[in-house]
């Protein structure tokens, strides 16, 4: 087993859907989605300045169905 720690892909609304659609083109995932997930505490973000940075490997797992986890800031 490894001890690595997997370093986060923090980005914000707008780079994380970049990122989506180099994965998936075709993905149906909009930059207002993100947001609404992340206003609906659903989706855990870092705010920096004005900015909420959102871990992407989160929102795949959270896409994924394979966690549902009560968002916020990261500080709460």
């Amino acid at each position: 087993m490894s001890s690595e720690k997997i370093v986060p892909k923090m980005r914000t609304a707008h780079q994380a859907v970049i990122f989506l659609k180099e994965l998936d083109c075709n993905t149906a995932v909009t930059e207002k989605a993100v947001r609404r997930l992340i206003a609906e505490k659903r989706l855990k973000y870092v705010a920096v300045g004005r900015k909420k940075l959102i871990d992407v490997n989160s929102l795949i797992e959270l896409l994924n169905g394979s966690t549902i986890c009560k968002g916020g800031n990261y500080n709460d």
